[in-house]
């Protein structure tokens, strides 16, 4: 999972739902993965928000590109402005949907996620997405110690409004499009 640019994994005992990643995502190697700092300088946004911060590290690139963060709880939380989301991604199915739900919901920012094309969730929430992008090769989020490394799973970005769209569309991180649900078969 994701939270505040960090991957994590859900620890049933926490009633917040907070905990850190999963080892075969991390391939064992640490439990904290930051968002990349490239990502942040193509996108060329500095966000309102990002809902899910563990905790502020000056060292970590999400901590300069967002003006505000919510360290507990950031489903319960208001959301204002354009937010940067990178949730959480592993633990139980379909964690990652309630972050997904309020993210549309919000309608303004741009969300990272697995992608895991053939589970529920990304069927029932990439629809509701202006834009998604695909990046280039795998993308090497960095541990809290500073090794970088990159999840088994390939990732996707979303974006909603048009800051967002517009920031994805010109990133040139890999292949973007509008998601489209066809109903003739």
């Amino acid at each position: 999972m994701a939270v505040g640019g960090v991957l994590w994994q859900v620890d049933t005992a926490d009633r917040r739902g907070m905990g850190r990643l999963m080892d075969y995502t991390s391939k064992g190697i640490t439990n904290e993965w930051y968002t990349p700092d490239y990502i942040f300088k193509a996108l060329n946004i500095v966000y309102d928000l990002d809902p899910c911060a563990l905790e502020h590290h000056v060292d970590i690139p999400v901590f300069r590109w967002c003006k505000a963060f919510i360290s507990s709880n950031g489903l319960e939380a208001q959301w204002k402005g354009c937010v940067f989301m990178n949730p959480p991604w592993s633990g139980r199915p379909n964690t990652i949907a309630p972050w997904l739900d309020k993210f549309t919901r919000h309608g303004d920012g741009i969300v990272i996620f697995p992608s895991r094309t053939s589970c529920g969730w990304f069927h029932d929430y990439v629809p509701l997405l202006d834009m998604i992008l695909f990046p280039r090769g795998k993308t090497k989020f960095i541990s809290g110690s500073g090794i970088s490394s990159n999840p088994m799973a390939g990732i996707v970005l979303g974006a909603i409004g048009d800051r967002a769209t517009t920031a994805l569309s010109e990133s040139n991180l890999g292949i973007y499009s509008r998601p489209m649900i066809y109903t003739d078969r």
